[in-house]
């Protein structure tokens, strides 16, 4: 698995492929730090790992909203799990989140096909007229596995 933390667009070589473009749409929504990504090369799901800042649900309600079936339109099923950490990173929340398609993906077109929607899907929900909704969430949420 590729580390993606603080990365910048030179250093895009070390990354895979299929998950620069994503990872980078992740980066850019408010809240959001990602820290590893795996595309799963066909064996394994697709998979990011992300921190959230402290104080500031609006990037995870975002992401959850992006992936969640009712929306989503994607091939595969992704889910988000939230899992302890020992290690404290000032600003971020004592957790790493974990964005995971339910199975591997055959394809590099099937990747990219739900990468391409999810990010849709971001985009849409960002939309400035959403904000404030997403900003009264909690963190509840059937597609959040704790």
């Amino acid at each position: 698995m590729e580390k993606t933390e603080g990365l910048s667009m030179e250093n895009h070589e070390i990354m895979d492929p299929l998950c620069i473009l994503l990872c980078d749409v992740l980066n850019s929504v408010s809240g959001i730090k990602t820290t590893e990504s795996c595309c799963g090369h066909g064996k394994t799901p697709y998979r990011i790992w992300f921190k959230c800042l402290k104080n500031d649900s609006y990037g995870l309600s975002l992401i959850t909203r992006a992936i969640d079936r009712r929306y989503s339109n994607t091939n595969l099923m992704w889910t988000i799990r939230m899992e302890t950490v020992d290690t404290i990173d000032p600003g971020y929340m004592s957790a790493s989140f974990l964005l995971e398609s339910d199975r591997p993906y055959l394809t590099e077109d099937e990747i990219n096909q739900d990468i391409n929607q999810i990010i849709d899907n971001i985009s849409h929900w960002g939309k400035p007229e959403y904000r404030e909704f997403f900003g009264m969430m909690t963190f509840y949420s059937p597609r959040i596995k704790f």
